[in-house]
C-alpha cells in the first residue's frame, strides 16, 4: 500500500499568462499536491524528523510561486513538482494547478492542469 501526504489548496497570488492582459496583474493559482512517501515510521514513532515537514514544504512552494513569471500553468506544475521530489522521502508527486479566469471566457470558470512524476523519471 502507499501512503499520500496531501496539501490541498494552497493559494498563491502569480504572475502567470502569455498575453499582456493576463500578465497585467497578479492571478489567483490554487495548487494542491498529493505526495507518495512512506510514511510508516512517521506514524509510528509520532516524531516530525520521520516525516516530510508540510509547513517548510508549503514556504518553499509560495516563495516559488509567487517569485517567478510563469507563462503557463504547466511550467509552474513542472516547477512544484520539482520542488516537490528534491525532498528525500518522497517517492511521486500528484500537482493540480487550477487557475482562475479573470474574466470568464468560452462559459469556462477555470482551467486545471494535473501532472504525475516520480522520483528519477
Amino acid at each position: 500500500m502507499v501512503d499520500r501526504m496531501y496539501l490541498n489548496d494552497m493559494r498563491f497570488q502569480a504572475n502567470v499568462g502569455v498575453t499582456e492582459a493576463e500578465r497585467f496583474a497578479k492571478q489567483t493559482l490554487s495548487v494542491t499536491i498529493g505526495i507518495e512517501a512512506d510514511l510508516k515510521n512517521a506514524g509510528a514513532a509520532d516524531e516530525l524528523r520521520r516525516t516530510i515537514n508540510y509547513a517548510d514544504l508549503y514556504k518553499e512552494i509560495h516563495a516559488l510561486v509567487e517569485g517567478r513569471e510563469f507563462n503557463l500553468i504547466e511550467a509552474v506544475a513542472e516547477a512544484v513538482t520539482d520542488v516537490v521530489l528534491k525532498h528525500p522521502r518522497v517517492d511521486a508527486v500528484l500537482v493540480r494547478v487550477v487557475k482562475q479566469l479573470p474574466k470568464p471566457r468560452y462559459n469556462l470558470r477555470d482551467v486545471t492542469v494535473e501532472i504525475y512524476r516520480k522520483r528519477g523519471e
